[in-house]
């Protein structure tokens, strides 16, 4: 049995017209493409918005590139969601902006000559940008990554990776936070090598559980000379260990052949402890 269509409810608890409230759309069918409340049906979601997004809706125009981009309710098209795309974009959604960056940056192998392509990338990191600027973390995380990294067709430059890395470490992401603080561990960027500032993020990473930033933490900790360093570097190889971080598996047995059984067990006995604490938190997380 089909279930029954559930109303779009106004802020106020009031039922509200999606025919004629293109917010109504678009959060109605939002609910249908995730089956909140009503049946999964992509194409219902797909025909709430339409008529709005015709009329220069750019949250309904946004949700129908969307539907092309991915072949929900309609053929898979990225010609005509990039036409969506752009129009929501021109109207500052920045969803539609990050969408729009991701395809054409996609696309610009598909071009006819180097010129072409390098005019489909140069647009690309300008929606990307956009979008970044207008707090969009999807952005700011490709742009950080595609500049850090170097890759689709754009030269490495940390220096343009570091303030997008910044920005989305500072919103809480823990690849961020990991990859912000490698770059001041190392001075990378244009940044001052600052370890300390590096342990600051590293920890902020490894608290939410991101391997890579729990072996650096661990890393350096290992290296002092104060017995408390010594055994959190312990706690922390071992998170990132056991999560099959290769550069913590190597730390962590050299650290070991430092340690004695005493400062071993009461290691175990913190590492429980955290991973504990950890789990608990994710959980958390999971459940808000």
């Amino acid at each position: 049995m089909e279930a029954a269509e559930a109303p779009a409810i106004a802020p106020d608890g009031k039922p509200v017209d999606p025919t004629s409230d293109p917010k109504a759309a678009v959060d109605l069918a939002r609910r249908y493409l995730r089956g909140e409340g009503v049946a999964t049906d992509p194409r219902k979601a797909r025909d709430l918005v339409s008529p709005h997004a015709e009329a220069g809706h750019p949250e309904a125009q946004a949700l129908m590139g969307y539907f092309s981009a991915q072949g929900l309710g309609t053929p898979k098209d990225d010609l005509v969601a990039i036409r969506w795309f752009r129009k929501a974009a021109d109207q500052g959604n920045s969803a539609a902006q990050f969408n729009l960056g991701m395809l054409l940056l996609a696309g610009k192998n598909a071009e006819a000559n180097l010129a072409e392509s390098l005019k489909g990338i140069s647009e690309a990191l300008n929606w990307l940008e956009a979008a970044a600027n207008q707090g969009n973390l999807d952005a700011q995380l490709r742009l950080a990554d595609l500049f850090y990294f170097g890759s689709d067709g754009i030269e490495k430059d940390r220096a343009k990776a570091l303030p997008w890395a910044r920005r989305a470490a500072e919103s809480g992401n823990r690849w961020a936070q990991q990859l912000y603080g490698n770059m001041l561990e190392w001075g990378e960027g244009g940044l001052k090598a600052d370890r300390s500032l590096a342990l600051v993020w590293y920890r902020k990473a490894a608290e939410q559980g991101d391997a890579k930033a729990q072996s650096s933490l661990g890393r350096i900790l290992a290296g002092s000379t104060e017995p408390a360093d010594e055994l959190e570097a312990y706690v922390w190889l071992r998170l990132s260990a056991e999560q099959k971080e290769q550069t913590a598996i190597n730390y962590i047995k050299e650290h070991i052949e430092a340690l004695t059984d005493e400062q071993i067990n009461e290691g175990n006995r913190l590492y429980l402890k955290k991973k504990a604490e950890l789990e608990s938190r994710n959980t958390a997380s999971d459940r808000s």
